[in-house]
């Protein structure tokens, strides 16, 4: 069986779903609620289910719709990049490039590749988030055109296309005079407070197994931030511990500004920096000139004499 979609159904389903009823929805479109209500009912129809419900006062997908909706947002979304680059190619201007990038490479390299971007693209706007974990819903959504961050969790695997870009460790970071300066073994640092940026099961074996023994009792010892500025502010006014990747420990924003802890012998695993896009979708030459800007600067960086820059670099394997 095949099933013919209608733009202007899918159109409604993700506006529906975006604004939790069918008479939000019509306004948001331009469209009667009649006209909404009638696409979704043949929408339905076609694939044989219910693709929402309400839920206290607003409609919510159902398991069937989220699936739908998911391929809706792409389907649009690519359309909607499709037209953009088409208006640019008739004008050789304009576009966006949107990214989320993981902070060790937001303070070292990213500045030099805007500067040599912006000289050759002013024309572009740039979006630019800080990213944290190993998951992927916005380059995964289309909202983004590509993430710099952690490989991606098994689960992504079919959906994104990942290439390794640098391999670094794990250093464990506290305030200048921490009382746990001296600490030599992982073991001896499970009585402090911690913070970590992602979920304990997407964790190192190692950092897995140790946080199991953190918590006591009734006291939580593991707390949970989304942001590394905010981690190195409460960092570097408590005694709380964090890990972060070793070149962000020589970046500008925590050198000299946070104590390292130097464990004997011991790892806390290996991970990567990656370049993230979406699977089988062409980039847009914007997004390509980009790329090929943070390429060339990555390169010189890793070349360069400065000092603090060797320094970041002395800390990644450049795969």
């Amino acid at each position: 069986m095949t099933i013919h979609w209608k733009l202007h159904q899918l159109e409604c389903l993700v506006a529906v779903v975006d604004h939790g009823g069918v008479r939000k929805a019509a306004l948001s479109l331009g469209r009667s609620a009649a006209a909404v209500s009638k696409s979704m009912r043949e929408l339905e129809q076609q694939v044989g289910t219910a693709l929402t419900e309400r839920h206290a006062q607003a409609l919510v997908p159902t398991e069937a719709g989220a699936t739908l909706l998911a391929h809706a947002r792409l389907v649009l979304g690519q359309l909607q990049r499709a037209g953009e680059e088409m208006l640019q190619r008739g004008s050789k201007t304009g576009g966006e490039v949107r990214m989320a990038v993981t902070p060790w490479l937001l303070q070292s390299v990213l500045p030099a590749t805007i500067r040599e971007y912006r000289a050759l693209r002013p024309d572009v706007q740039l979006y630019i988030a800080e990213h944290l974990g190993d998951e992927y819903p916005d380059v995964r959504s289309g909202a983004l055109h590509f993430a710099l961050g952690p490989p991606p969790d098994a689960s992504q695997a079919g959906v994104l296309e990942t290439r390794r870009l640098f391999r670094y460790t794990y250093a464990v970071v506290g305030r200048l005079g921490h009382p746990a300066a001296g600490v030599r073994r992982l073991a001896d640092l499970k009585d402090y407070d911690w913070l970590v940026s992602r979920p304990v099961e997407h964790l190192s074996p190692v950092l897995r197994e140790f946080f199991a023994t953190v918590r006591r009792g009734k006291v939580q010892r593991l707390h949970v931030v989304r942001s590394v500025q905010a981690a190195l502010a409460i960092v570097r006014d408590t005694d709380m511990l964090t890990f972060v990747p070793w070149p962000l420990v020589e970046t500008t924003e925590m050198r000299d500004r946070v104590t390292t802890l130097h464990l004997d012998g011991e790892t806390l695993g290996e991970s990567a920096t990656c370049l993230v896009t979406r699977s089988f979708e062409p980039m847009p030459g914007a997004v390509i000139a980009f790329l090929d800007c943070l390429f060339r600067t990555t390169r010189e960086h890793a070349r360069s004499t400065d000092t603090g820059m060797r320094r970041i670099f002395s800390m990644v394997d450049v795969c």
